[in-house]
C-alpha cells in the first residue's frame, strides 16, 4: 500500500469510529469495506471514461449480471476476473496486475509461466492495441494457451544454456505483434526456450537458502550427513516438501524412461497466503516482503486486519530472538564481522524453525485464528 493509500485508510477508519462502538465490529468493516470502496471507486471512473454499463461489462467479460452484481458487490477472487474487466476496459497490463495485487490480493502476471500467464500479457497487449476491439481477445485464451504449450513440450531440452532476466523478457513479449493462429507468440516461446525454464528460480533459491539452514539443524540431532526435507515434516507441511524438492533452478519435473523425457510442471501454490506459510515456516521474517515481490504478490499490509496481526507478531517475534538476525547477517547476507558460536548457530536456527508455532501463539492471544498453520 502506498503513502495515499495509507493516509485514506486512516480516514475511513476514523470515520468508521464515529458509528460504530464495537472494536471487532469496527475493524471488521474497516478491513472488509475499505479496499471495495477504492475498487469502486476506481472502477466506476473507468467505465464513465469507456462509456460502458455494468450490463454491457457483464457481458464482455461472461460475469453474471444482476441488480447487485458481483463485481461491485464485493471484489473479485479470481485474477480472470480483473483480467477480463480491465479488457473489457482497455486497460494495459501494469493497469491489470495493480489491480490483481492491490485488490485480488493476488500473483501479478508473470512473463515466464509460459503456460499460462505469457499467454495473458499477449492478448492483453493485443487487446488494448485494438481499440476497436474487432475480436474477443479475452476467450481465446485457452485456444492460444494450447498453441503454445505444444511447441513448448515439442522443444524442450535437457540443459538451460541460457538464461534472460524477467524484464528483459517481458519487453520483448510485449513486441510481439497478434496473429490468428499465434505465430508470432509460438516463434517467441521456441526463441526463448531457455528463460522460461527458470521460472520462479529466484524467489525458489531464496527458499533453498532458508532451508539448508533449517536442514543443518535438523540434520544435526539426526546425525545424517545429508538429511533430506523430509526430517522437517511436522514443521513443514508435506505441500510444502513437495514444493521445495528438487532442483531450485527450474518449476519442472523432468522423469526420464529409457531415452524417453517426459515433462511437467511442478505445481507453484497460488495463493498468497501459502506463500505467506512457508516463508513463516523456513524463519523468514521481515524478509517476506522481498519474496512476496519475487513472487509477484504485493507486500504484507498493516491495514488487512490477518496481516497486521502478523506484522505486530513479527515485530515481537524479532525483539526476542535477536540471534537469528545475526544468523541471517552472518549466513546470507555475507556480513564477516558477525560471528556466531556453534551453539549460538543451533540455536538461531531453532528459533527459525519455531517461527510458525510462535506467530500462531501471538494469533491465540488475539483470539484470532492463525490463517498461516493448519
Amino acid at each position: 500500500m502506498d503513502r495515499n493509500d495509507t493516509v485514506g485508510a486512516r480516514e475511513y477508519a476514523t470515520d468508521l469510529a464515529h458509528d460504530v462502538s464495537d472494536v471487532d465490529a469496527q475493524w471488521w468493516k474497516f478491513f472488509s469495506g475499505y479496499r471495495l470502496k477504492q475498487w469502486r471507486t476506481e472502477l466506476k471512473k473507468c467505465m464513465k471514461e469507456k462509456d460502458v454499463s455494468v450490463r454491457e461489462l457483464c457481458e464482455k467479460t461472461g460475469l453474471t449480471y444482476s441488480d447487485d452484481t458481483a463485481f461491485f458487490a464485493r471484489l473479485p477472487k479470481r485474477r480472470e476476473s480483473y483480467i477480463g474487466i480491465g479488457m473489457a476496459l482497455g486497460k494495459p497490463l501494469e493497469t491489470i496486475n495493480r489491480w490483481i495485487g492491490k485488490y485480488g490480493r493476488k500473483r501479478k502476471l508473470y512473463v515466464k509461466d509460459v503456460a499460462e500467464d505469457l499467454v495473458w500479457i499477449y492478448l492483453i497487449g493485443a487487446n488494448a492495441a485494438d481499440p476497436q476491439h474487432s475480436r474477443d481477445y479475452f476467450r481465446m485464451h485457452e485456444e492460444c494457451a494450447d498453441a503454445v504449450y505444444r511447441t513448448y513440450c515439442s522443444l524442450w531440452q535437457d540443459y538451460i544454456e541460457h538464461d534472460e532476466g524477467t524484464a528483459q523478457l517481458l519487453r520483448e513479449a510485449r513486441e510481439v505483434s497478434f496473429d490468428d493462429e499465434y505465430k508470432g507468440l509460438t516463434e517467441f516461446v521456441a526463441g526463448h526456450m531457455d528463460a522460461f525454464k527458470t521460472a520462479y528460480a529466484r524467489p525458489r533459491r531464496m527458499l533453498d537458502d532458508y532451508a539448508r539452514q533449517l536442514l543443518e539443524y535438523a540434520g544435526g540431532e539426526t546425525g545424517s550427513s545429508a538429511p533430506s526435507l523430509s526430517i522437517l515434516r511436522g514443521y513443514l507441511d508435506d505441500s510444502m516438501i513437495n514444493y521445495l524438492s528438487g532442483d531450485p533452478e527450474t518449476i519442472h519435473a523432468l522423469e526420464r524412461r529409457s531415452d524417453r523425457h517426459s515433462l511437467s510442471f511442478k505445481y507453484v501454490p497460488k495463493g498468497r497466503k501459502a506463500h505467506i506459510s512457508l516463508a513463516l515456516a523456513l524463519g523468514m521474517t521481515t524478509e517476506i516482503d522481498r519474496y512476496l515481490e519475487l513472487m509477484g504478490f504485493v507486500p504484507l499490509d498493516a491495514v488487512q486486519q490477518e496481516e497486521g496481526i502478523l506484522l505486530s507478531a513479527l515485530e515481537k517475534w524479532e525483539h526476542d530472538h535477536p540471534q537469528q538476525r545475526r544468523l541471517k547477517q552472518m549466513v546470507m547476507e555475507g556480513d564477516s564481522s558477525v560471528q556466531l558460536s556453534e551453539e549460538e548457530i543451533r540455536q538461531a536456527r531453532r528459533e527459525m524453525l519455531l517461527l510458525r508455532q510462535d506467530v500462531a501463539s501471538e494469533f491465540a492471544a488475539a483470539r484470532k485464528p492463525c490463517p498461516y498453520l493448519k
